[in-house]
Order: structure tokens, then sequence, then C-alpha cells
């Protein structure tokens, strides 16, 4: 029989050789993992070594693979963030190391407004293969999964004259945008009531008025015919992920809008 001394020796040095291998495996995952992206990985630091091991150390050892990784990844991610050089500590893209490692935001999207904006046509936007694939836009973070975010609105025009009944809706999930609106003769046919007419023709997210839209906000012009001109629409938002397809189309006799586009990482 063992003492409990020996007994005690036996079950610490156990311990220690489970570390020791768990450790092991843990840089073999992800020398495998740097080596899949086709980057080098630095050798570690004599110093980087002994932090490691001092996670496996003090720690449960059930915790110590994912102690070892995360330290690992921080200290030597795809192809190691810090390199050695004549005994001074360089930096070599930190940001996107970062970004790769899940420990850091990502960078702001890219503004792709005016090359969406561009390719729009017939007031449809259909695009297969991603977005990536345009040739205006191309590729802003190669390997890293990115979304494609756009804000677009759909908008219609309406004219009628005077007495004319005016009715505008959109759909119930959308809120009614009045963009401008005029009313007056051949001699002030640009006389601006956009105000007005928000505020005392748009009810229930619509316009629904019999009897000219002169009862309601005032005749500028007593006696002289005059033309109601209207440019109202929603918004809406369209996302998608690398690859996925971008369909958007508006209803006949609408028009489509570019109002915003970006493309970036889908972290953000």
């Amino acid at each position: 029989f063992l003492s409990p001394a020996d007994l005690h020796s036996a079950y610490w040095s156990y311990s220690r050789m489970l570390r020791e291998l768990a450790l092991f495996a843990a840089v073999l995952v992800i020398s495998a993992a740097a080596r899949a992206y086709d980057v080098e990985v630095t050798d570690k630091s004599n110093s980087e070594v002994e932090a490691m091991r001092d996670v496996a150390n003090e720690d449960d050892t059930e915790n110590v693979a994912n102690e070892v990784i995360a330290g690992y990844q921080r200290a030597n991610i795809y192809g190691g963030w810090l390199r050695r050089n004549n005994g001074k500590t360089e930096t070599k893209n930190i940001a996107d190391m970062e970004r790769q490692a899940g420990i850091s935001s990502a960078p702001p999207a890219k503004d792709v407004t005016k090359q969406i904006a561009n390719i729009v046509v017939d007031n449809k936007f259909i695009h297969y293969g991603g977005v990536h694939t345009i040739p205006t836009i191309g590729d802003p973070e190669y390997g890293v999964l990115k979304k494609f975010i756009l804000t677009y609105g759909v908008v219609g025009e309406f004219e009628c004259k005077d007495f004319q009944p005016v009715h505008i809706s959109v759909p119930a999930d959308r809120q009614l945008i009045v963009f401008s609106a005029s009313y007056g003769s051949t001699s002030h046919p640009d006389r601006d009531v956009t105000q007005a007419v928000v505020k005392y023709l748009v009810k229930d997210n619509a316009i629904n008025h019999d009897g000219g839209v002169h009862t309601a906000i005032g005749d500028p012009e007593p006696g002289v015919p005059k033309t109601f001109r209207i440019i109202y629409g929603y918004s809406r938002r369209f996302t998608c992920l690398d690859f996925q397809p971008v369909v958007i189309s508006v209803e006949e006799g609408l028009s489509l809008h570019v109002f915003r586009a970006t493309y970036g990482s889908a972290n953000i």
C-alpha cells in the first residue's frame, strides 16, 4: 500500500500530466486552424509559453483547454499579432486580427449608397451572387462575414385640381412620409404647403379628404384654379449576408429611391 504522502504526490503528478496534455492538444488545435487560413504561425517566445503554463497551473483541469486557447488566440492569432524583432514588440494589423479573434469592434461599414443608386434600373434592384461581386463595390474585408444594409424609399406622386378628392395610403406596417407638397395656380405652382398637409391632412397614417384640399389647409388664391401636388412614400430596410441574393422592387406607379446603403462586417 502507498503512504498518504505517496498518494498525494501521485495525485499531483497525474493532475499535472493531464494539464500538460490539455495544453499540448490546445496548441495543436490552434496551430491547425491558423494553417487553414494560409498564414504563418510565429514561434511563441519563452515568456508566452510560461504565461500559458501559468494558466494551466492555476485553473481546474476541465477549463485548461479553453483558457489556453483564449490566451493563445490573444497572444498569437492567425500568424501572431505580436512579433519580436531585436527585442522590440511590433504590431502587425492589430485591428484586423482583433476583429478575427472576436475581441474588438468591427470597422465602420463601407458606405455604398452611390454605387447602389447607380445600378437601380426600372425601379428595381436585383442582384445574385453576393454584393461583393458588384464591380464598383468589391469585397472590403476579404474572408470576413459581411452584412449588406439598404434603407430605401418607396415614393409616389399625386396630383389633383380644386375640389377633387385626395386618397393616399401606405402599407399598414409603414409610416406615411410627406416629402413635399405644393398648392397653387400657374402663377405660383410651387407654393410650399408641406407642413400644412402634415398637420391638417394626414390622419391615421393616411390622407383621405373629399371636397378639395383648400377646405383643410386654406385657399391661398380664392377664385383662381389651383393644382395640388404631393410627393409621398414610406421607407423600408433590407438586410442580407454575403452571397445572399438581393431582390427589391416596388409597386407599379411608385419609384424606388436609395436613401442609404452600407456593406461591412456582420458583427456591427
